[in-house]
């Protein structure tokens, strides 16, 4: 886990995998990048597609997932509906 290169640890019962992420967020749990970027618009609302993609239209991957991640967790502890 990359956060233990920083000495940090998450219980084995708090991690979230991609699969679930994906599949939360994606609607599957093979999702592909764009069809999570999508899902995270589809729940926060169109206003956030100018920050997953560039002007020119390419996906800023990193900002969609690490949305993504906080997201299906926030699912997954039900503190958002799904």
């Amino acid at each position: 886990m990359a956060l233990g290169a920083f000495g940090y640890s998450v219980d084995d019962k708090d991690e979230i995998v991609a699969s679930r992420v994906k599949r939360i967020i994606g609607g599957k749990g093979g999702s592909s990048k764009e069809e999570v970027a999508e899902g995270v618009i589809k729940r926060l609302g169109n206003d956030v597609r100018k920050e997953l993609y560039t002007p020119r239209g390419r996906l800023i991957d990193d900002r969609a997932d690490a949305i993504a991640i906080g997201l299906a967790w926030a699912i997954q502890e039900g503190l958002i509906d799904e």
